[in-house]
């Protein structure tokens, strides 16, 4: 085993890294409060979206790209909302947010961080391809997308700001066959899901994406469905290596966790086969 880092100076490293994170824009603090609230009608979601000219310019340049692929194009958030809905919506300002405050251009001597967002958008997209495939609803499906969009933004940060650190423990997890989440635990004394639970607290996501981040180093003992099609997302798009995948254990023999998800063999196939293209159309979230 490698010399053991100094994982007190690491974890204030960290800390300090997480608190100097920009937070999320008012407007998207407001529409995660007010989605949450079940007596909240749509107006007020609307009525917070159209103060933000940005915001409202990001919704509407995402809604008209090949990703929705509308029948025409959609110019009022009144028509976007009557045509995909209040949690689709949501999660559209949401994921343009988080993009935006983590920003998503950056290079080091050992990482290309666009190349983690390709992965975390492949998982998204995933995601959201095999619940669609499962059955799931249309309103939750958005749900899905950013659940994969977020999952591995802890290790972001480590890329980020402990570039040598965390190489190491890539390093060490080669060399022992060991998950990349455990070597950080071994090397470093905290794990890019850790991480990625602060963030979620600083930036006041709703519980069910933390649990989605969390479950990428300990998955509960009766996941949630969505937790369930994360994790598995995740190793397939791991297996097929897109965008960066530091490690494939664990990513063999997928078909056999199908039944577990609600997915026929067919169903997960012919989703599967089509993520290429849905893949190249979700690219403009990176680039709104």
């Amino acid at each position: 085993m490698p010399h053991m880092l100094d994982c007190e100076a690491i974890k204030k490293r960290m800390d300090e890294a997480i608190h100097s994170l920009p937070t999320l824009s008012p407007s998207a603090v407001q529409i995660m409060r007010v989605a949450n609230d079940l007596s909240a009608a749509p107006k007020d979601l609307m009525d917070i979206i159209k103060v933000d000219p940005v915001l409202t310019g990001k919704i509407l340049k995402l809604i008209n790209s090949t990703y929705f692929s509308m029948p025409q194009q959609v110019t009022s958030l009144n028509r976007a909302l009557i045509m995909l809905g209040l949690n689709t919506i949501k999660n559209i300002a949401l994921s343009s947010a988080v993009v935006e405050a983590s920003g998503k251009e950056s290079k080091n001597k050992h990482f290309d961080l666009h190349d983690l967002w390709l992965h975390m958008l492949a998982v998204g997209v995933a995601n959201k391809s095999f619940a669609k495939a499962a059955g799931q609803s249309r309103q939750a499906l958005e749900e899905y997308f950013i659940a994969g969009l977020l999952h591995d933004i802890g290790d972001m940060m480590l890329m980020k700001y402990l570039p040598d650190e965390y190489h190491a423990a890539v390093e060490h997890a080669g060399l022992t066959q060991k998950r990349v989440v455990e070597a950080c635990r071994e090397l470093l004394g905290l794990t890019g899901p850790e991480i990625g639970v602060q963030i979620g607290g600083h930036w006041k996501l709703p519980e069910n994406l933390v649990q989605c981040i969390a479950a990428q180093e300990t998955p509960p003992a009766n996941p949630s469905p969505l937790v369930k099609m994360i994790l598995f997302a995740d190793r397939h798009c791991r297996s097929a290596e897109i965008g960066y995948t530091c490690d494939k254990l664990g990513c063999d023999n997928l078909e056999a966790d199908l039944q577990g998800l609600g997915l026929s063999a067919e169903a997960y196939r012919d989703a599967a086969a089509h993520l290429p293209e849905e893949l190249e159309k979700a690219k403009v979230f990176l680039k709104s």
